[in-house]
């Protein structure tokens, strides 16, 4: 019975590790505000791990959403009004900055003012080892094992 529930931890522990899928994370257009919240809340940047998508989610007028010059991830939505969607999936960590043709500027040095947000791009984090958790387990039950021999 303990070798089954044994197994079951190790076999539970590589499914989520392996199970770690691309998110698509929205960033709402509205406004002169790029935010992942919704209008009226605190405007705030995307947060994300390589391999995930922004989808852009035009909520107003007329916007695009264009990566600055010299940026590792290019972009351009082009000219988009309310209820359409553009995205973009980054393949590469680091901090990206975007802005709108009509109501932002590219600075011309890796910044943009006005109509302007940002994408940060993390690392991927290393997934807990099912045999690494395996062997802990193992070491944890021969010490408990050896304490109650003595």
């Amino acid at each position: 019975m303990r070798s089954f529930t044994f197994v079951g931890l190790v076999a539970g522990s590589l499914s989520l590790a392996a199970g770690s899928q691309a998110a698509i994370v929205d960033v709402n257009v509205f406004d002169f505000d790029f935010s992942v919240n919704a209008p009226g809340q605190t405007v705030v940047d995307a947060v994300i791990d390589v391999g995930d998508t922004v989808r852009w989610v035009f909520l107003a007028d007329f916007h695009t959403t264009t990566s600055v010059v010299g940026s590792a991830e290019s972009w351009d939505s082009g000219m988009l009004m309310d209820g359409s969607t553009f995205s973009h999936s980054f393949g590469q960590v680091g901090v990206f900055t975007y802005y709108c043709q009509m109501h932002g500027f590219d600075m011309g040095n890796g910044t943009a003012g006005g109509m302007a947000g940002t994408v940060t791009v993390n690392p991927v984090p290393e997934p807990v080892s099912g045999l690494v958790l395996a062997g802990s387990l193992g070491a944890f039950a021969r010490r408990k094992r050896r304490s109650q021999l003595q």
